[in-house]
């Protein structure tokens, strides 16, 4: 639960649970277009960030950054970078900052939920990005052959 000094950020993309259930009943075929544009858009996204990580921590902790194959773009920080370190570790304090207790010192300035490589690639490209997969979604359904089910 926030606090008052605490600011909660969320949003909430509307229908987005029906459009994937029915991407579901698209062919595989068809349901494969769209996880390659997904994928190809998350690429573009974790190139991206990888590029606009800054400092020495930062272009770290962008190297744990996963594509996953999804019907949406997805990404994440996950696995282990070296031995010892796994990218969890350092990559929430590295794209959000820290400094607030002793155990977060070594990162930057806390910045909220603005992020410093990440965050503010995926907000720039957004338009682009949606503008992609939209399109990969309509020539899905335009593809579909909903009868011959």
């Amino acid at each position: 639960m926030a606090t008052g000094s605490e600011k909660v950020t969320a949003f909430e993309i509307k229908g987005l649970k029906q459009l994937l259930r029915v991407l579901n009943k698209l062919p595989k075929d068809l349901q494969n277009d769209v996880r390659d544009a997904s994928q190809a858009i998350a690429n573009d996204l974790g190139a991206g960030a990888k590029n606009a990580a800054a400092t020495p921590q930062q272009q770290l902790a962008a190297t744990g950054l996963k594509v996953k194959r999804d019907r949406i773009p997805t990404i994440k920080a996950s696995g282990t970078i070296r031995p010892g370190l796994k990218a969890g570790d350092i990559f929430f304090g590295s794209e959000f900052g820290g400094g607030a207790r002793p155990t977060t010192q070594q990162f930057p300035p806390h910045r909220g939920t603005r992020g410093y490589f990440l965050y503010p690639t995926a907000r720039a490209r957004g338009s682009k990005y949606f503008g992609m997969w939209a399109e990969a979604v309509d020539k899905a359904f335009k593809d579909w052959d909903y009868r011959a089910q």
